[in-house]
C-alpha cells in the first residue's frame, strides 16, 4: 500500500530522503502543566472508535505561525473499494 501512496503522491511532492511517517494527531498540547497532561491522558485512554469506511484521504501541509498551525489541503485522493 505504500508504494501505491508514493506513486499517487510523486507528480505533488517533491521525494525528500528522510524517512516519512504517516500519522495522525489525535491531541496537542503546548507544554502542558505535568498534572493537567496525566489528567487529560487519563481522561482520554481508552478512546475507542468502531470501524468505519474512508472514501478519500487529504493531503495536508501546514505550517506553524504565531496564531498556530495553518493547515492547507493540497490534494485530495478518492479511495475505491477493492472488487469494484
Amino acid at each position: 500500500a505504500d508504494a501505491r501512496v508514493d506513486d499517487l503522491l510523486a507528480p505533488c511532492v517533491l521525494r525528500e530522503s528522510r524517512k516519512f511517517h504517516p500519522h495522525v494527531t489525535i491531541a496537542r498540547l503546548k507544554k502542558p502543566p505535568p498534572d493537567r497532561l496525566g489528567t487529560f491522558l487519563a481522561a482520554h485512554d481508552a478512546f475507542a472508535s468502531e470501524p468505519f469506511e474512508v472514501g478519500e484521504f487529504h493531503l495536508y501541509s501546514s505550517f506553524l505561525g504565531q496564531g498556530g498551525a495553518i493547515h492547507t489541503i493540497e490534494a485530495t485522493f478518492p479511495l475505491e473499494r477493492s472488487g469494484k
